[in-house]
């Protein structure tokens, strides 16, 4: 079975609904060591101007960890649909032992797992988030729990600062 693991915009339920993942069966919240989640990844199709451009990428990272939620049983058709949507990522593996289901400590088992991380031409660690894609990432993140947006906002990175931290949000997350 392939799973795709997805950690911005993408965990929203109305975008995994739109790709025709059953919302009861096939979709688990997780948590990932060996990446680092950040906004550093300039936008293929969501096109704004100056600074304020940034979307999401991980990356790997001895030391990095980030929550986000497994879409399981994705169909050939589904991932050529991910793979067009995602152009400015490369389609990585990502080994099973790395990935726990969220609020617990078992492993996922058995899947074929891919997440997405950004073309080294992409990267730009200068970037700061495009707002209307922060919103929608931070929703997305709060659907799933106070504890996981909590989470969400604590393995996010804006240049080195965690999202939570970040000045730009009118003194953090942490207010």
């Amino acid at each position: 079975m392939t799973s795709i693991l997805v950690y911005g915009s993408l965990m929203c339920t109305r975008e995994i609904s739109a790709l025709g993942v059953d919302m009861s069966s096939e979709v688990c919240p997780v948590k990932v060591r060996g990446f680092r989640r950040e906004f550093s990844q300039e936008p293929s199709w969501r096109q704004k101007e100056g600074i304020e451009r940034a979307v999401l990428n991980v990356s790997e990272s001895t030391t990095g960890e980030f929550n986000g939620v497994l879409l399981r049983n994705i169909s050939p058709k589904m991932l050529e649909q991910l793979d067009h949507r995602e152009r400015g990522y490369s389609r990585i593996t990502v080994e099973t032992e790395v990935i726990r289901v969220w609020e617990d400590a078992s492993r996922v088992i058995g899947d074929l797992i891919y997440t997405y991380t950004g073309k080294p031409e992409k990267w730009n660690e200068g970037l700061l988030p495009n707002r209307g894609y922060l919103d929608a990432c931070l929703l997305a993140a709060k659907a799933w729990g106070d504890a996981f947006y909590e989470q969400f906002c604590k393995t996010t990175f804006v240049q080195s600062q965690s999202l939570w931290d970040w000045e730009e949000l009118g003194g953090g997350m942490n207010h």
